[in-house]
């Protein structure tokens, strides 16, 4: 309705998160966003459309590895991997150590320091080995993973 629209516009400067519903749309305003959707029981989502590939490959010329770092990629050690690779979203509580930064960090604060909203959380994938993450992909890597000089070989992992 007009009323409604109006109330989460002139809502939109004094809070960071607003959520509206009624028997028909949901929408949620987080920081820059607002997202509307449609609350019928019958909209499905295709998870054929969130399934992605881990792409792994073994770098034995280190020499090369200064030239190919990027966001877009990780570069691990693959002494320190001792679990298998999986990918997961984020959940309350997890922690990890950020390459460049010291100690470590709650993956909610780090979110947070990057201005995410509820949104960007909540489809913000993680490379993980058992439970400990060891990317946030496509931003850092955990450092207890991440190649150094001095290993002998390296795994450049990419998320396609």
């Amino acid at each position: 309705s007009y009323a409604l629209c109006a109330q989460i516009a002139q809502n939109l400067t004094n809070t960071s998160h607003l959520s509206y519903s009624n028997k028909h749309w949901n929408v949620k305003a987080d920081r820059l966003y607002l997202s509307i959707n449609q609350t019928d029981t019958n909209v499905s989502l295709d998870t054929k459309l969130l399934e992605r590939t881990i792409n792994i490959q073994e770098v034995t010329n280190l020499s090369d590895i200064p030239q190919l770092i990027n966001k877009l990629n990780a570069f691990l050690d693959p002494e320190t991997i001792s679990e298998t690779l999986t990918l997961r979203t984020w959940r309350n509580g997890d922690r990890f150590w950020p390459v460049g930064m010291n100690g470590s960090k709650l993956l909610s604060d780090y979110f947070t320091d990057l201005k995410y909203s509820s949104e960007e959380k909540s489809n913000q994938l993680l490379l993980c080995s058992g439970e400990e993450i060891v990317w946030v992909v496509n931003q850092r890597v955990d450092k207890r993973y991440a190649y150094e000089k001095t290993s002998s070989s390296a795994l450049m992992v990419q998320i396609l």
